[in-house]
């Protein structure tokens, strides 16, 4: 009974599998870049075929012994990363108001740019309202006729404190906290 074992035999038959299972994926991203419901997945399906081919190219060459097709995966690198780039220059705009794109494209790049202006909105309402809070009056609060009280039938206004948080002028350098007005 012979132990020893074949190692060539054994990488012989690793790179076999592995060819057959970038071909199956090669296949399922073919699937994927027909019937993607987005221009994006379609992109990114053709990206991801691009990168398995360099990957079996680079798997042949080391099965076949074929140093030259390490040179052709690197051409076919650099002329598949600039492919996806025009594709996504020409298929993902930077605005969505640009007639030659379908609607369903038009559609989501419009709804995500509407997305962001409602983020940007509720990120400005907050930051409001964490340099006002709720009970700290402000220049306009101070002088809108809720600090007036009357004593005897006459109205005074009653002094009000600006925190320092709240400027009065913007001349005033040397402007303290807890002023009266």
């Amino acid at each position: 009974m012979n132990l020893e074992f074949d190692f060539a035999f054994a990488y012989h038959l690793l790179y076999q599998i592995a060819l057959v299972w970038f071909g199956v994926l090669i296949t399922f991203m073919l699937i994927r870049s027909v019937i993607g419901p987005r221009i994006t997945d379609r992109i990114l399906s053709i990206n991801m075929i691009g990168t398995m081919v360099i990957c079996c190219l680079c798997i042949l060459s080391v099965l076949m012994a074929e140093a030259y097709l390490v040179d052709v995966a690197l051409l076919y690198a650099m002329i598949s990363f600039v492919s996806v780039l025009i594709f996504a220059t020409i298929y993902i705009p930077a605005k969505p108001s640009r007639g030659k794109f379908t609607k369903d494209v038009r559609s989501e790049l419009v709804e995500e740019h509407r997305y962001m202006a409602q983020m940007r909105r509720m990120l400005s309402e907050t930051e409001k309202r964490e340099e006002n809070p709720e009970g700290t009056p402000t220049k306009e609060r101070a002088f809108s006729g809720s600090a007036v009280h009357s004593t005897a039938g006459t109205a005074e206004p009653e002094p009000v404190r600006m925190n320092k948080g709240d400027k009065g002028d913007k001349g005033d350098k040397g402007d303290k906290g807890g002023e009266v007005l």
